[in-house]
């Protein structure tokens, strides 16, 4: 998932394994509900998510943030 389209479609093609692509952004509840459902449908199951996208702080150490920072930058989609 992701707003490129073609950038996810050339992205998947280069990979050897069931995918779904879908255009969206993380940042919007519908879209999250709309990439899970379609996951469901195509894969019967989601087992494990990957988010990349994010915003963080530049001084922010993986590792060492602090749980309700980390789940604001990268978890909520508030």
């Amino acid at each position: 998932m992701g707003r490129n389209s073609g950038n996810l479609g050339t992205a998947a093609s280069a990979l050897d394994v069931p995918t779904l692509v879908a255009a969206g952004n993380v940042s919007n509840e519908d879209d999250i509900k709309s990439i899970f459902t379609k996951a469901a449908e195509k894969f019967g199951t989601v087992d494990v998510v990957i988010n990349t996208a994010g915003t963080m702080d530049t001084d922010t150490v993986i590792g060492k943030i602090e749980p309700a920072k980390w789940w604001n930058d990268f978890v909520s989609i508030a």
